[in-house]
């Protein structure tokens, strides 16, 4: 196993009792303490290694909760959009966590130079390299999962990936570098003509001189401002720290310079692999996503309505409990397919406006007017 992951087979902390409820009357022992589940996801870091594309993350892990006398039998490991942060999407990942079986684990990190908590190498990375410290990451995930299930003689896990925004774009490259993915789920993807969108235009001038130089100093007045108070906890961090919005913007400008055509044949041949397996998509209905242009309704056509969904959430959908639990639920299902509770009653997620239909017509809506912003990209 690759020492830098050695963390995936330690014991799971012990939980620690829950406070002790009233003593029941009917009861003559009294009431006992009941225990409460570990808390979720564990810190670590990874230490990138490759020639051009170093630098340390830190890694948010969801172990199986069967414990670790035996691998998991599935790793779903998530990619953030532009900045990385993966606090943005604890939200998102722990009503995923809280769906799939206890023999189900869930990864993360962050970019390099995305995360305040962690010291930036000097250069900024683009998305080329970013792509190569995802690959590296994934990569080692594989052979220390092998190695694990060789020593308990058991079936190798399976390993699927789910990402955001930008993170969409090197997941698809990583699927070209990486064999033996079973499943990537792309979530409000920009996998092309990103300069071209609607935010591509408006927010130019953030990503090429001189702004993208100047921006990164307004970090020394940030902790100052009326509104910093008001922001959520890793946006302040981002925010405040020179050092990563330098990273963030480069990174943002080569997103501009390097997202372009998409690659059809790619897409096109995701559709011969068997169901469940492959690149499914959910994107933002209407006008609700101001990072997507035609790109969009290309690739969904591409991919056939089976694999592309469109759902009633904006394009930062991590930062609302409501529209994260939605996609969570999304992607439940086509993690678990007919193992999904709603196999069994007869549910059908409608893919345009993110209702629940039963089989006697009624409808639960989890329809959103919520804006697209750029945060979380």
């Amino acid at each position: 196993m690759d020492s830098r992951l050695a963390f995936l087979k330690a014991p799971l902390p012990k939980a620690k009792a829950a406070p002790k409820a009233p003593a029941d009357s009917t009861s003559t022992n009294g009431a006992v303490a009941t225990p409460a589940a570990p808390s979720v996801p564990h810190r670590h870091s990874f230490e990138h290694a490759k020639s051009g594309a170093q630098g340390t993350v830190l890694v948010d892990y969801w172990p199986a909760r069967h414990g670790v006398d035996s691998p998991p039998e599935h790793v779903l490991v998530f990619i953030p959009g532009n900045p990385g942060l993966p606090d943005y999407y604890h939200k998102f990942l722990n009503n995923l966590y809280d769906q799939l079986p206890d023999s189900y684990a869930i990864i993360t990190s962050s970019h390099v130079g995305g995360d305040p908590s962690v010291d930036a190498p000097e250069e900024p990375l683009n998305i080329h390299q970013q792509t190569t410290t995802k690959v590296e990451f994934v990569e080692a995930l594989q052979d220390s999962l092998g190695h694990w299930a060789k020593e308990h003689r058991a079936d190798e896990p399976k390993l699927s990936i789910s990402a955001h925004s930008m993170g969409t774009w090197m997941t698809v490259e990583l699927l070209k570098r990486v064999k033996g993915i079973h499943a990537a789920y792309l979530l409000f993807p920009t996998l092309g003509w990103i300069s071209n969108s609607y935010n591509g235009w408006k927010l130019w001038p953030m990503f090429h001189r001189p702004f993208r130089t100047a921006i990164p100093y307004l970090a020394h007045v940030a902790p100052y401002l009326p509104t910093y108070a008001r922001l959520p906890a890793p946006t302040q961090a981002l925010v405040s720290s020179y050092e990563t919005l330098k990273h963030v913007l480069h990174l943002a400008h080569s997103e501009m310079e390097i997202i372009r055509t998409p690659d059809q044949a790619f897409f096109l041949g995701q559709t011969d692999l068997p169901e469940g397996q492959g690149v499914h998509g959910l994107w933002s209905s209407g006008n609700l996503d101001g990072w997507v242009g035609k790109d969009g309704p290309l690739i969904r056509e591409w991919l056939g309505e089976k694999r592309a969904q469109t759902i009633e959430a904006p394009h930062a959908f991590c930062t609302s409990r409501r529209h994260s639990k939605n996609v969570a639920d999304h992607v439940a299902r086509w993690m678990l397919g007919s193992k999904h509770p709603d196999a069994d009653t007869g549910r059908v997620h409608s893919v345009e406006n993110g209702t629940t239909q039963t089989k006697n017509g009624k409808k639960r809506s989890a329809r959103s007017r919520s804006r697209s912003t750029p945060y979380s990209r």
